[in-house]
């Protein structure tokens, strides 16, 4: 490996990673490539445990296989859009990909398609467009969630609220301890918890 691959990355843009494939070599050399050029890489074997680090962790990339042992690649990513929208950079990765491999991945939900073994070169540069996303996305991924939030209160959904909430949380991290709060209260008392909401998301504003 280049001895350099780790100089000039900028700090302030350190980026998580989550690399999901069934196939430990893959996970652990990918995971190597991020964290010399200064990422911080996560790893799942099976679709639904990528799935529980999506909605938990929040990683700014996903590397997805498409043969995964449990789901497959298709449907893990239509999971993603339907709970995280376009909030996160999905891309395949595979063993193969012609033209028609490629459509379908697009129409599946992906952003990316890349073939394996994955270039240094061709992961900096989409981890690099990872990261812009994210960093340019959370003024309007806070507006459409407090939308998401009030309607939820609207129809008193608790459940609904709770998952809007805490994906509020990681774009908002000077109000985590209030939004984890009502998520909390929302548990065993909804309209009080739609209240304090209501009183939260004026600093949200």
């Amino acid at each position: 490996m280049d001895a350099n691959l780790a100089t000039g990355q900028d700090p302030r843009r350190l980026c998580r990673v989550l690399v999901v494939d069934d196939q430990p070599e893959v996970t652990e050399t990918l995971g190597a490539l991020l964290e010399q050029i200064g990422h911080v890489p996560l790893a799942a074997a099976t679709g639904s445990s990528a799935l529980a680090i999506v909605e938990g962790e929040h990683p700014d990339l996903v590397l997805l296989d498409l043969g995964l042992p449990d789901i497959h690649g298709y449907d893990v990513v239509q999971q993603i859009r339907g709970r995280q929208g376009r909030d996160v950079i999905v891309a395949a990765i595979s063993g193969h990909g012609g033209p028609e491999d490629v459509a379908r991945a697009q129409q599946a939900g992906f952003d990316h398609y890349l073939v394996k073994p994955i270039g240094v070169e061709s992961l900096r540069r989409l981890v690099d467009e990872a990261c812009n996303h994210r960093a340019a996305a959370p003024r309007s991924q806070i507006g459409e969630l407090v939308a998401a939030v009030d309607r939820s209160c609207d129809a008193h959904d608790a459940a609904a609220l709770a998952s809007s909430i805490l994906r509020l949380v990681p774009l908002a991290p000077v109000l985590a301890i209030d939004l984890i709060a009502v998520v909390e209260l929302a548990d065993y008392d909804l309209e009080l918890a739609e209240i304090r909401w209501h009183h939260l998301r004026r600093r949200l504003a």
